[in-house]
């Protein structure tokens, strides 16, 4: 696994690449999202579950209605309540139930991209796990159909992300980027986080040689 150093440069190497490929347009939908969510009961709010679910890229994962009627309901306890929300307790609630629909037959998954956007959106000082952070950040995914093993695999890399973004702040080693992406990005309503996941996320898609732009 590679140092947060070793991430720093790299990601600093990026950053013309990343100033140039990002769209405000990514920021003004999240923030959309984080008003929504405040002033309404997002479990009745189908505007609010249509743009989420594209926005986060969940419509081309085949998930259940049960699954969305469970995400959302979540979504909706603990928006008030992020010090009562445990991501493992709700890995495994999530896990009771079938998630997806594949070759329509309907599984169970563990969906753990989509539990940390929902754990980040409770509380946007929680990074998002995905596959280009997870690129960008030097982070190998690691596959058993050991369901356990998994899950503390998928928490372990997690906390990962977690300490790396903490390691940045306390360094203070990407001010100029950061700098850079105020600039040029409409960002005064974004926690730290969330400009390191915007970032992260561009570039690790740089990394991958991703040719089109996936939703977030």
């Amino acid at each position: 696994m590679q140092s947060t150093m070793d991430i720093v440069e790299n990601i600093n190497l990026l950053k013309e690449n990343i100033i140039k490929s990002f769209k405000q347009e990514s920021i003004d939908v999240y923030l959309f999202l984080k008003a929504e969510l405040k002033t309404t009961d997002v479990t009745c709010n189908h505007l609010f579950q249509y743009v989420y679910r594209h926005f986060y890229g969940m419509n081309r994962a085949g998930l259940t209605d049960n699954f969305y009627k469970e995400y959302f309901k979540t979504l909706e306890k603990y928006k008030n309540k992020p010090e009562l929300f445990n991501l493992e307790r709700v890995i495994k609630q999530f896990l009771d139930f079938n998630s997806r629909n594949r070759k329509g037959k309907e599984e169970k998954s563990l969906q753990f991209s989509f539990l940390t956007k929902l754990f980040h959106s409770i509380n946007p000082k929680n990074p998002i796990y995905d596959k280009f952070v997870c690129k960008a950040c030097g982070i190998s995914q690691y596959y058993t159909s050991e369901e356990n093993k998994k899950i503390k695999s998928l928490i372990v890399a997690y906390e990962k992300i977690e300490s790396i973004y903490s390691s940045i702040t306390k360094e203070n080693s990407l001010s100029e980027l950061i700098k850079e992406f105020d600039k040029n990005f409409n960002t005064e309503k974004l926690t730290l986080t969330m400009k390191y996941d915007f970032i992260f996320w561009e570039a690790g898609k740089l990394l991958d040689n991703v040719k089109t732009k996936p939703n977030r």
